[in-house]
């Protein structure tokens, strides 16, 4: 059955600490991005490195580049592209602010038990959010080698990778999953993909 393989990486810390990190681009943790940057050691080159225009994921997928040509210096380096749709959930006013603030000041504990009900001043909906993963995942599809030893390498954040997952498991609209899956930074989810009569099915490759 022909297949495309996609491995999404989680961007790795900031540093404007605990925030409610969205649409604000924070600048990422150079420490933090040399460590991620080591696991590609290694890999295999991929096809091509696509990344969220923030800049906690462009600078990584950079730094992943790099790492790469320097393992591989025998291959061409990946091209790295942007994709906006690949930006994490915009959560307006709350964007950029304190965890610890808004849990005394905002609605987060409905909105944690259920964000479909709730959305944020000048925020994004959730079911906005899901869609435009969803649109992001077919384009990210159209663009991965199929049936190829060199996947497609996709650089994002933690709230893109689950709503994927999400949708992986069967487990749409299912807060619960959200609060128990634990997406560390610099986290690396290996996904595969199959076309079916029914459309691109994927499965989540632990271990992988």
């Amino acid at each position: 059955m022909p297949s495309r393989d996609i491995i999404f990486w989680r961007h790795g810390q900031c540093e404007d600490g605990a925030v409610l990190r969205g649409r604000s681009d924070a600048l990422p943790s150079e420490s933090a991005l040399s460590a991620i940057a080591n696991k590609a050691r290694d890999m295999a080159v991929p096809a091509r490195i696509i990344s969220s225009p923030l800049q906690r994921c462009a600078r990584l997928a950079q730094a992943l580049r790099t790492e790469i040509q320097a393992a591989h210096p025998e291959a061409n380096p990946p091209d790295i592209l942007i994709e906006p749709q690949l930006t994490e959930m915009d959560f307006g006013v709350w964007d950029g602010q304190p965890i610890a603030q808004l849990w005394q000041t905002a609605p987060m504990e409905a909105w944690w038990q259920d964000p479909w009900a709730i959305t944020p001043e000048g925020g994004e909906p959730m079911l906005a959010f899901e869609a435009r993963v969803a649109d992001a995942l077919q384009g990210l599809l159209a663009q991965a080698p199929l049936n190829d030893a060199s996947p497609l390498w996709v650089v994002t954040h933690g709230g893109v990778i689950r709503s994927l997952m999400a949708a992986i498991l069967g487990a749409e609209r299912a807060a619960g999953f959200y609060r128990a899956l634990e997406l560390d930074y610099g986290a690396r989810v290996h996904t595969r993909w199959y076309w079916t009569d029914s459309g691109w099915q994927g499965r989540l490759l632990w271990g992988g």
